[in-house]
């Protein structure tokens, strides 16, 4: 579609990308709510927490790829499971 005449083109990149996260079925904390999205909004980045028939939750870890807390400062499975508890308290069961 580039070559074609008559055609303005722009392309940016996203600062930030996301990441899937499941929590096991539990009756305890936020998911023991089972019928509502939990939203946890900070600065830049945020955590959404979305039911699942089974009881689980899918979360999405949305955050920037660059910078201190991003996709780049995360290497190890532990340092994953630390950024989700640290900003994101009511998560905890995450890390469980």
């Amino acid at each position: 579609m580039q070559k074609s005449t008559r055609l303005n083109y722009s392309q940016r990149y996203w600062d930030q990308g996301y990441k899937e996260l499941c929590t096991p079925p539990s009756n305890e904390g936020w998911t023991a709510q089972k019928n509502v999205i939990h939203i946890w909004p900070r600065h830049s980045y945020m955590l959404i927490g979305f039911p699942n028939t089974d009881g689980s939750f899918t979360c999405s870890l949305h955050i920037p790829f660059e910078g201190p807390f991003s996709f780049d400062s995360i290497r190890s499975e532990r340092e994953l499971l630390g950024l989700s508890v640290s900003p994101f308290p009511a998560s905890k069961k995450l890390s469980q």
